[in-house]
């Protein structure tokens, strides 16, 4: 059985949003409804067993979200963004602690693919980020991450084995994060 990520609360843009113009009990309540799901998401990820490690990936994550709620953009989805975060942060926390933890993007494809779920950050420097990348992995993250296509469709498109382009999709965002000086938060 595959993992997706859960549904997010109902209103959980407009809390955020609600949270961004100063409601601090908006920004309380999203930050509850928040550590809900992450947390939920992450046993089944992790396993109930790894309750310790669960609580702190979640803190990580609740504060990547504090500093970097200035990059979210109102009009695109809250979640999107947020299991983006996650992702990395669980990513992060299992390499510091040297563990091992896959995270299969495919696990995410509902997140991604959702055509409510666009890209998170459009500006022009990560589009420029995305020109400079070598050939395989330009045409990977532009059609994941800017055209919204699925893993499967991508690599039906392209020619290439599902694999091949997780692996150039993983080197495509590893060069991008590595441009904006990413690597570690």
């Amino acid at each position: 059985m595959q993992l997706t990520a859960p549904p997010p609360p109902p209103d959980l843009d407009g809390l955020f949003v609600s949270a961004l113009n100063g409601d601090v009990h908006a920004y309380r309540r999203f930050l509850d409804e928040v550590s809900k799901v992450l947390r939920a998401f992450l046993r089944g990820k992790m396993g109930a067993g790894q309750a310790a490690d669960i609580e702190d990936v979640v803190q990580d994550v609740l504060i990547a979200v504090h500093k970097k709620r200035h990059s979210w953009q109102p009009h695109k989805p809250v979640a999107a963004w947020l299991f983006a975060i996650t992702r990395y942060k669980a990513i992060d926390y299992w390499r510091a602690n040297k563990r091992h933890l896959h995270l299969d993007i495919a696990d995410f494809e509902a997140v991604l693919s959702d055509h409510q779920a666009e890209p998170v950050i459009l500006d022009h420097e990560l589009e420029r980020a995305v020109g400079e990348l070598s050939g395989r992995s330009r045409q990977v993250v532009t059609e994941i991450s800017l055209n919204g296509r699925s893993i499967p469709d991508t690599a039906r498109q392209l020619g290439i084995s599902e694999g091949a382009v997780r692996v150039a999709f993983h080197r495509g965002l590893a060069s991008i994060r590595k441009r904006f000086g990413d690597e570690k938060e």
